[in-house]
């Protein structure tokens, strides 16, 4: 989800300080003492609308707290194009990297494709993975 679908700049609620969101961020959430200023990759929107289209069943892997992730996706996703989420106690440790095992998710692999931008996050499955280029703020990103 991070760097691949959005970018967030997180801050610590502090009353003392005041916090200078990004100039360009689409959407915020508030999960503890911390506050995200999400931003959206360009054409996202248009890229899950199409998944859902051609009845693409859309998974999220994400290492972020269910807490910041589920908030986050409900924004992202209003239509509920994605249809699972899987959370950072999904992944499997292996030589000390934490790793998406493809495998867990009880589907034919031949039909499964993982898009990320840590080439490491499907280590196990390389054959099945699609590499994406970091997502951090480049709003003419046409990944």
């Amino acid at each position: 989800m991070d760097e691949t679908l959005i970018h967030s700049t997180l801050f610590k609620e502090d009353t003392s300080v005041a916090i200078a969101p990004p100039i360009n961020y689409d959407f915020l959430v508030t999960f503890g003492r911390e506050v995200a200023y999400v931003t959206k990759r360009p054409f996202v929107d248009e890229f899950l609308q199409y998944l859902n289209q051609k009845n693409f069943e859309v998974v999220i892997f994400t290492a972020g707290s269910e807490e910041y992730a589920s908030q986050v996706l409900d924004r992202l996703d209003p239509n509920g194009f994605i249809r699972h989420i899987l959370y950072r106690d999904s992944r499997k440790l292996v030589d000390g990297k934490h790793v998406h095992d493809l495998s867990n998710l009880g589907r034919d692999l031949k039909n499964v494709v993982i898009v990320d931008d840590k080439p490491r996050s499907y280590m196990l499955q390389p054959e099945n993975g699609i590499p994406i280029k970091r997502f951090i703020d480049h709003l003419q990103d046409i990944e």
